[in-house]
């Protein structure tokens, strides 16, 4: 991989810190989240779009010490169908994973083979999210992308002929959008319980106990002041699941383990909350209950799109500042949404670790600048900001700004998977 000698062009054309903003989250009267689980079908495009970017992105540094221009965050994913009874899943038409984007296709003489790094990318998310399924066998692939070329650019970066030709288009990284950006930290005591509740569900631990449940979680919790209630969808594999009996048993029972996870977080965080309920697959009408072929939606007719699932937080979170950008499947060298959303985020946790309150940090940058340059930013501190601090914040964004032209290094070697699990680390920051 080649090295890089950029200018120090950070620059900051506008910078508010505002202080004393009363905006902790934990204090507002109302708040709802939500959370989308691994095996749902949004979060499996996203999960899927991400591993394309990272497996092109890794073939093309190796191959030619630059990545090539791409972006695949158009994935969409068309649910199968399914005959379903209890101790029966048929499938009667497969799933399709459609990729729609830009991938530069070939280099010079040398062809890039996208379809089968795609087909790599679904199948590394898959069989590593249902475990002891056979989901791969009813997979079809259909990937629709071009090399559409626009005049903001020379041909070389659309259709480059050798690295050389890509490397004067690294030099010269600009954002490739006006855009806006925002992230805050930390996360309130209900986005904690979202989190770690949905990881809880689909552990190791929790599927060993009940393997017959699958993985299309999705946790929707509200408070209203110290009163929280959840509603949780909770899958069953039909396969796995003799009798209508048998599902209600295991249900309640897994309800019980449910609810003694939450409390058992609650009691953790000593804010004083209570839950007030705990609803679980609400749509159940008698023997008309929530039953999949491989333990998600997707299985049975459900679509899945990028940008639909969680922020790149991790949740979805009605009360908080945020942006329609979806990271996922972005090209992780210059493409301004992904990288200005990761370091709004990245900001915040640094700002609040200073400050010790809660912290918003909203970003607009201008199409065709450098991406070491932002046209507006402004900080929100729930907590007095003094000189030396503020003199620090700004210090810690120029540094973070200076380093943006970098971070496809470590966007590009996270484990996708573990990343989606490890917002409950974040969440104990």
């Amino acid at each position: 991989v080649a090295s890089f000698n950029f200018k120090k062009m950070c620059q900051i054309h506008i910078l508010k810190i505002i202080k004393n903003c009363k905006n902790n989250i934990n204090e507002e009267p109302i708040e709802i989240v939500e959370r989308k689980g691994l095996g749902h079908p949004d979060t499996l495009a996203d999960l899927i779009a991400e591993n394309f970017s990272k497996n092109y992105s890794k073939y093309c540094l190796g191959k030619f010490g630059y990545i090539l221009n791409h972006w695949v965050d158009k994935v969409l994913l068309s649910g199968g169908t399914a005959e379903l009874d209890f101790g029966l899943a048929k499938i009667t038409r497969p799933i399709t994973a459609y990729l729609f984007g830009r991938v530069t296709e070939i280099i010079g003489n040398e062809k890039i083979d996208g379809d089968g790094l795609f087909k790599k990318s679904v199948e590394e998310i898959l069989s590593n999210i249902f475990t002891g399924q056979k989901i791969l066998e009813h997979i079809n692939y259909v990937v629709d992308t071009n090399q559409a070329m626009g005049k903001e650019h020379p041909r070389e970066f659309y259709f480059p002929k050798s690295a050389n030709d890509i490397k004067k288009c690294w030099d010269s990284l600009s954002s490739n959008d006006t855009i806006m950006c925002s992230g805050y930290a930390p996360y309130s005591s209900l986005e904690k319980i979202v989190i770690n509740l949905e990881n809880y569900i689909n552990s190791k631990g929790f599927k060993k106990q009940f393997p017959e449940t699958g993985w299309d979680i999705k946790v929707i919790a509200t408070r209203a002041y110290n009163k929280i209630n959840i509603i949780v969808s909770l899958p069953f594999i039909a396969g796995l699941t003799p009798s209508y009996e048998y599902y209600s048993r295991k249900l309640e029972y897994a309800k019980k383990k449910i609810n003694n996870k939450i409390l058992s977080d609650i009691k953790k965080l000593k804010t004083g909350l209570k839950l007030a309920s705990l609803s679980i697959n609400t749509k159940d009408r008698g023997k008309f209950v929530y039953l999949t072929s491989f333990g998600t939606a997707l299985d049975k007719g459900d679509y899945g799109v990028v940008g639909r699932g969680n922020k790149y937080s991790g949740v979805i979170p009605i009360n908080r500042e945020s942006n329609i950008e979806a990271t996922a499947g972005k090209n992780p060298m210059n493409h301004s949404g992904k990288l200005y959303t990761i370091l709004a985020h990245d900001l915040s946790w640094k700002i609040h670790k200073i400050t010790s309150g809660s912290v918003y940090l909203n970003i607009v940058a201008k199409n065709g600048d450098h991406l070491a340059t932002l046209n507006f930013v402004a900080v929100k501190c729930e907590k007095s900001v003094n000189k030396s601090n503020e003199n620090k914040i700004k210090k810690i964004i120029e540094k973070e700004l200076n380093s943006v032209i970098k971070y496809y290094k470590k966007i590009i070697n996270l484990n996708i998977i573990k990343n989606h699990i490890s917002r409950a680390n974040l969440s104990k920051k």
